[in-house]
């Protein structure tokens, strides 16, 4: 058997042009990632108006509680402070 000759391959020809250009196929992708877009929106699940008002209300309430423990706390704390001072004062003089 022979063996096949070897063929030099070069690159002779510039690679033919698509038939469309890099803007159309940016356009497509940019129409096709919207509709994507759109189809997703569609799958979630929104919340009601009287939903999103009761989570409103607790949130609300929920800020309100924890604000008001830490200004108890602050107070408890400030006010330790101060007569732990008033006894060191005291013991010292």
């Amino acid at each position: 058997k022979e063996k096949p000759e070897k063929m030099d391959l070069k690159k002779t020809q510039a690679p033919s042009p698509s038939p469309t250009s890099d803007s159309q196929v940016k356009e497509q992708y940019l129409f096709k990632f919207i509709g994507d877009i759109k189809e997703e929106i569609q799958k979630v699940a929104w919340t009601t108006k009287e939903e999103l008002q009761v989570y409103t209300k607790v949130i609300v309430a929920t800020t309100f509680a924890f604000g008001l423990g830490i200004y108890i706390v602050d107070l408890v704390l400030k006010d330790s402070l101060k007569g732990l001072s008033f006894l060191l004062k005291w013991i010292a003089s």
